[in-house]
């Protein structure tokens, strides 16, 4: 890897690292929290195993382990990594199943396409290409200095990436770009009642347009992918790729247009920006510079 790219990927992974401070009593309320977890957590397995419940033996080792890992879960008290691997390994060892039943949803097909998800919405985060998607779409002549058109081309962005990531990572990728939007056209407008509204509409539609593009493809969000195979064992119900979509994305169209319909009702009637400040929006595409070699690669 080429030292200015290391560079920037590090520069990038510092600021994700960042992003989530506390303060000291936030942090001393979370090693309490994780304290408890440590302790309460095996406590609560034993109490269960121990507890004369009318279950089955199997199902009575299940319910105790699921309790546990309810406990981690809610505690953090280990990482959540950590924590879903606990659970088919007591499983094994309480003898509830099987190791290659318990190992078996691991190899799951849909596993590899969270994965591949996962790596595609770090791949857009490292290089910028959220960026210059979002950017990129709200310069067009098109958009303008219309605030509606402005919301719904930023929120449209947010639904269409989010049809191939997931939600809470579009929305933790645009959020960041939306208040930097918002920061340039209402600049020195801070306190008027419809740069407000402007503002809130535009935070909102980046978290909305996220959950309503997730519906768009099996791979949007992961409740799609465990439907589709729950469907299929449970069933034998084979639902493709672009049959889901052939129900999803009319959906999302529908959604999304109900979702810019009511903002332009209720936040941005009578609002008017300036040219100057659309132009600055240009200006943040124009530093970006030419597409690179890894948003390319990342695009295709």
């Amino acid at each position: 890897m080429r030292p200015d790219i290391d560079r920037e990927m590090r520069k990038f992974h510092e600021a994700a690292v960042s992003v989530e401070t506390y303060s000291p009593a936030e942090e001393l309320f979370n090693r309490r929290r994780r304290t408890v977890g440590l302790f309460l957590a095996p406590a609560l397995l034993l109490a269960l195993l121990i507890a004369p419940l009318p279950l089955d033996p199997p199902a009575h080792r299940l319910a105790a382990i699921l309790a546990m890992m309810v406990v981690l879960w809610v505690t953090e008290a280990l990482p959540l990594a950590v924590t879903a691997l606990i659970g088919p390994v007591l499983a094994i060892v309480f003898r509830v199943v099987p190791a290659r039943t318990a190992f078996a949803p691991f190899a799951d097909p849909i596993i590899f396409l969270f994965i591949g998800s996962f790596m595609l919405a770090e791949a857009m985060f490292v290089h910028g290409l959220d960026r210059r998607i979002a950017f990129g779409a709200l310069s067009s002549k098109l958009v303008g200095t219309s605030p509606v058109r402005i919301l719904a081309v930023f929120g449209g962005v947010s639904a269409l990436i989010s049809m191939w990531i997931s939600n809470t990572a579009t929305t933790a990728m645009m959020f960041p770009i939306g208040l930097s939007i918002v920061a340039h056209l209402t600049q020195g407008r801070e306190g008027e009642k419809g740069s407000r509204e402007f503002a809130t509409a535009m935070m909102l539609i980046c978290a909305f347009g996220a959950s309503i593009g997730g519906i768009g493809t099996p791979i949007g969000t992961p409740p799609n992918l465990i439907g589709i195979g729950m469907l299929n064992r449970i069933v034998g119900a084979d639902i493709t790729f672009f049959r889901w979509m052939l129900l999803g994305v009319p959906v999302v169209a529908a959604l999304f247009g109900f979702l810019v319909v009511y903002f332009h009702f209720r936040s941005l009637r009578g609002l008017t920006l300036e040219t100057s400040r659309a132009d600055q929006i240009a200006e943040e595409l124009r530093r970006l510079g030419p597409l690179s070699t890894g948003q390319r690669n990342t695009l295709i």
